[in-house]
């Protein structure tokens, strides 16, 4: 959360989105969870397969079920950012961008 009121202090609530690049299904980020995820991103760099970009757990504890975009709209309203400023974050920017480049 102070990286997104970060962004949206910079950059201000018209700039500011929410990609929806992952699962919506929950995703377990427990302590045990966690070892055997490494396990595999190591397994798979030994074996040259991993990308570039791949790493550590993707994924927030808080933010890792598909309730994470009510979470973040909760979180915003309770940090006082306007109902208008929660849309726009949550999609309402890309609909837009996509509107106007589409």
């Amino acid at each position: 959360m102070r990286h997104l009121t970060h962004m949206l202090d910079v950059c201000g609530e018209e700039h500011v989105g929410i990609g929806s690049d992952t699962t919506f299904s929950a995703f377990d980020t427990s302590p045990g969870s966690l070892v055997e995820w490494n396990k595999g991103e190591a397994a798979r760099k030994a074996a040259g397969v991993m990308a570039p970009e791949e790493g550590p757990m993707p994924y927030v504890v808080g933010l890792n079920g598909p309730n994470r975009w009510e979470v973040i709209a909760s979180e915003l309203s309770r940090r006082r950012y306007t109902a208008r400023a929660v849309d726009r974050v949550l999609g309402a920017n890309f609909q837009r961008v996509f509107r106007e480049t589409w």
